[in-house]
């Protein structure tokens, strides 16, 4: 007879040990789920804001020489001495943007981006860029128009 009860309680014992881990399975693999999909979200969050970081940002060697010799000459006129406003960039004219984005809390980058086109004083449609204004950014037809482009009928 004992050998019986030990036997039973022996079986009853692995038995709850077995249905223990197979319910510890499914929330251990419900988290790693989550955890994925967190990391995936996170990811394309990442993604998303790299992407729009691009698109605000013009590569100064894309920038013409005009361009640049505003963006200088806004500089200096700042007080960041930016060398000759001769239209090439060169290192004094990116130190100069560094400083002048540092002390305008700006995404010190060396960069030229819409942000910064607007601290200095420039027009960023003049860099390729969209004013804070256009339809593009409301979602509306601009004032005065339809959306079809017409002026509204009197």
């Amino acid at each position: 007879m004992k050998k019986l009860v030990v036997g039973i309680v022996a079986v009853t014992a692995l038995c709850v040990s077995a249905t223990a881990q197979s319910q510890s399975r499914p929330q251990s693999d419900q988290l790693q789920t989550q955890t994925r999909n967190d990391q995936q979200r996170l990811q394309r969050q990442i993604d998303e804001e790299k992407q729009e970081l691009a698109e605000n940002q013009i590569p100064v060697s894309t920038l013409t020489p005009a361009q640049i010799s505003a963006v200088q000459r806004a500089l200096n006129n700042s007080g960041f001495y930016a060398g000759v406003a001769n239209g090439k960039w060169d290192p004094t004219s990116m130190r100069a943007l560094e400083d002048f984005q540092k002390l305008h809390n700006l995404t010190s980058s060396g960069q030229i981006d819409k942000d910064t086109v607007t601290a200095l004083g420039l027009n960023p449609s003049q860099f390729g860029m969209f004013s804070g204004r256009s339809s593009e950014t409301t979602g509306r037809a601009p004032t005065g128009t339809s959306e079809t482009g017409r002026a509204p009928r009197r």
